[in-house]
């Protein structure tokens, strides 16, 4: 397996139920990446993140839908994840959400390469697999960026916040099953980094996921 990196189960607490909604028996899927059912209920486990990569291709191929990491994404839930999804909703602004993410996201796995950087009136997160095959971890690659799309989304309060969206392999479905399931502009550029652009005035935005103080 090419990325021995560690990651924690806890970022396939939705596979389950997106199994069961495909049909799909998830027992010989485990089984053909070397993990089991028992594994999957410990979330807090550590696997290798070739693991996770070559169950999610499993799944995709088996449900027929390239785009299955966006629909994973989709079913996620950022307390499910640990520390690094807590922290994505902990902060005041979306800057701090960022900021906190990224400090605790060595607890979900480790190899990866994530920053945000602002340029102007743009921010841009960037996100990369260190020891990766870009191909091989599209669906995973998909998953993460579908995912921290709509955390920023939540986390502003636009559930239409424009986003642009850059992909580090080629293109597995057609542009408009991508554009219809995440609803902003997607490109794909061959390299090793995910990179997803906005507008840096929603930087100092509150957090609109906190409850206010009663």
């Amino acid at each position: 397996m090419y990325d021995k990196h560690p990651i924690r189960l806890s970022i396939l607490h939705m596979v389950p139920d997106v199994a069961e909604s495909r049909s799909l028996v998830l027992g010989p899927l485990l089984a053909g990446v070397g993990l089991d059912l028992g594994n999957l209920a410990d979330r807090t486990q550590i696997v290798l993140r070739a693991q996770v990569v070559a169950l999610l291709r499993l799944m995709a191929r088996q449900a027929g839908e390239a785009t299955l990491g966006v629909d994973l994404a989709a079913a996620a839930r950022p307390g499910r994840l640990g520390p690094s999804g807590e922290a994505l909703l902990s902060g005041r602004t979306l800057r701090e959400c960022i900021d906190a993410h990224i400090r605790h996201l060595p607890n979900l796995q480790a190899g990866v390469r994530v920053g945000l950087q602002v340029s102007g009136t743009r921010a841009h997160w960037r996100h990369a697999f260190v020891d990766s095959d870009p191909e091989q971890a599209a669906v995973l690659t998909e998953g993460i960026a579908a995912f921290f799309v709509q955390a920023l989304r939540a986390i502003t309060g636009q559930p239409d916040l424009p986003v642009y969206l850059v992909l580090p392999h080629r293109q597995q479905a057609s542009m408009r099953q991508y554009e219809e399931k995440l609803r902003c502009a997607v490109s794909f550029r061959p390299g090793r980094e995910t990179l997803i652009s906005f507008d840096s005035f929603w930087l100092d935005w509150p957090n609109q996921t906190l409850t206010p103080d009663l």
